[in-house]
């Protein structure tokens, strides 16, 4: 994997206990020295990293998100 997708799916799984993590604190721990934050890059990087997942190993990751949380479902 990528850093990004190994960052995203680091940071789906240490926050799986807590009912998933906010969007807005994924994308701070994934591009801390952004100075604007755009959920448009998240969700891109969301894609491509199940696309990858899928391409990589044959399997379908799926995310949850509600109320602006989102959970790893496996």
């Amino acid at each position: 994997l990528n850093f990004i997708s190994n960052s995203i799916l680091k940071y789906l799984l240490l926050h799986k206990s807590d009912n998933g993590i906010s969007k807005k604190d994924l994308y701070t721990y994934i591009w801390k020295k952004d100075k604007s934050i755009s959920m448009n890059k998240l969700d891109t990087h969301l894609t491509n990293t199940k696309n990858l997942i899928k391409d990589s190993f044959n399997y379908n990751l799926v995310f949850n998100t509600t109320n602006g949380k989102i959970i790893l479902v496996y």
